[in-house]
């Protein structure tokens, strides 16, 4: 079986395959697309996993507020051989198309500048939001890299940290000015270069703003989702198929999920989910 077989007998589940020059499917579930989609505000998370043997894995996840326990929710996959902005931009292109009047949605990424870029064009509209676990993990990766101390690491890495919990961009740009005066010149320029924007998209004062909780943010859902996936890892077609199943999975426990209010939601396995109570107005904007 290839992939063009494995498209057909996944009837609706995947969206586009691209072989030449780069290999690139495109796949998800349209109706849990459609339920994202009946939000107030959706929050989405948005992350690439490694060590998939020749190719990388990008996944789209949704919390589902109609939910007490906010499960989280697959939305859309891409595999793909290399990581360019046109990867990222092929699957928000599909999502997009799916979901022309997608409004209020918050994306967490790792604030890699080809996923921004490829936001930006194709949803402008979007907020983003850059994850701190790879800020932070990165700036130790960087000093690794570049020979730091370790009693240095860790001074580099709480100094950033404080940048973040800054709660407006007066006092951020203080605290950067405060701290670029120990910096290293080096790590001036790799701030500069690579870590003020991620860090404009992050920082305590930006989360408040744009109504978010502001004692950080992660793109720890969708990193969960990719480990799971990582497990059935073996080839192109495993995976695929590991990810139909799980969105199916999903799927069949809300297909009535509109008549359900006040209700539980078995989802099989260990988990049951609680309907949240509406008010009048509420209820007419979940069921339109």
């Amino acid at each position: 079986m290839n992939l063009h077989e494995l498209a057909y007998m996944l009837v609706g589940f995947v969206w586009s395959i691209t072989t030449f020059t780069d290999l690139m499917v495109c796949f998800g579930c349209s109706q849990i697309l459609d339920i994202i989609s009946k939000q107030h505000q959706p929050s989405l998370s948005y992350d690439t996993t490694f060590c998939l043997g020749d190719f990388y894995l990008s996944v789209l996840v949704s919390d589902v507020s109609m939910f007490t326990e906010r499960p989280i929710m697959p939305i859309a996959f891409i595999l793909h051989e290399r990581k360019f902005d046109i990867v990222h931009e092929v699957l928000f292109s599909a999502v997009k198309k799916r979901l022309p009047r997608l409004k209020n949605v918050s994306i967490v990424t790792d604030g890699e500048a080809a996923i921004v870029k490829a936001i930006q064009n194709v949803l402008p509209d979007w907020k983003l939001f850059a994850c701190w676990n790879h800020v932070v993990r990165d700036v130790e990766f960087w000093l690794k890299k570049h020979s730091g101390r370790n009693e240095d690491i860790a001074v580099y890495k709480s100094q950033v940290r404080e940048i973040l919990a800054c709660e407006n961009e007066h006092q951020m740009l203080q605290k950067v000015d405060s701290f670029r005066d120990v910096w290293s010149p080096a790590f001036v320029s790799y701030f500069e270069n690579s870590l003020q924007k991620r860090i404009d998209m992050a920082y305590t004062g930006h989360l408040i703003r744009n109504g978010m909780d502001g004692s950080g943010i992660t793109t720890n859902t969708a990193e969960s989702m990719n480990a799971l996936l990582k497990r059935f890892q073996v080839i192109y077609f495993i995976t695929i198929l590991f990810a139909y199943q799980y969105c199916i999975y999903f799927d069949y426990s809300l297909l009535n999920v509109y008549g359900m209010i006040n209700r539980r939601v078995d989802f099989g396995y260990h988990n049951n989910f609680t309907i949240k109570s509406y008010s009048s107005s509420e209820k007419l904007l979940v069921q339109k």
